[in-house]
């Protein structure tokens, strides 16, 4: 990824507790978990190292997913706070732009994550938030977060933790997800799928053998 938005971080944190049924694999973390062939977190990797030359992984201590060990990792200083702190972690890496997304989302579109750092690249220098909006809402675990977001992140986390609210409190830039997609051809349904339960990783295999996405 060439311009602003050199940077990207694969959010890990949790055990996916939600993610409980009957069957092989109970136990597991929900990253580790396999997806036609590769574990979930896993595939999420590389689809994001499909754009970005080496993306980071975040998690917290004691619940790394054995899928991502070896890949280049920062953990997340707040343990128990959410997302919003695994972005906090990220962002004390880099030195500028990072793409956020969830390692629980295994169909990151390259076309649209390009796409919506393209629009980045023309947000005010004082902008240190973007988050994409689409037909369902904003999408903060696909969104661009700033360096010099950091310390009101810290700030936020005191007493916060939602992500919408994240956003609000640092005057995201909203994306225009559905424009960008009909520029690139994304799929956004597939694109801002994320695995949550037992019926969402169903649903998600029988997605890969329709794509033959292997």
């Amino acid at each position: 990824m060439t311009g602003k938005v050199r940077d990207a971080a694969l959010l890990a944190g949790g055990q996916g507790n939600r993610l409980r049924y009957r069957g092989p694999g109970d136990g597991l973390n929900k990253l580790d978990r396999d997806l036609c062939g590769k574990p979930l977190g896993l595939r999420a990797y590389l689809r994001l190292k499909d754009v970005f030359e080496d993306p980071l992984v975040v998690a917290s201590c004691g619940s790394f997913p054995a899928s991502l060990e070896g890949c280049r990792t920062v953990e997340d200083s707040h343990p128990g706070l959410g997302p919003a702190a695994g972005i906090a972690a990220a962002l004390g890496t880099v030195d500028d732009w990072c793409f956020v997304a969830a390692a629980d989302m295994p169909f990151l579109d390259r076309a649209l994550i390009e796409e919506l750092a393209a629009m980045v690249e023309y947000l005010p220098g004082d902008c240190t938030c973007a988050v994409p909006s689409w037909r369902k809402g904003l999408e903060p675990l696909h969104a661009f977060y700033r360096k010099g977001a950091l310390d009101r992140i810290e700030k936020f986390l005191a007493d916060r933790r939602s992500l919408t609210e994240l956003a609000r409190f640092l005057d995201a830039r909203v994306l225009d997800a559905e424009a960008a997609s009909r520029r690139c051809g994304a799929d956004l349904e597939l694109a801002f799928f994320n695995v949550n339960t037992g019926e969402d990783l169903e649903m998600a295999r029988v997605i890969i053998y329709k794509l033959g996405d292997f």
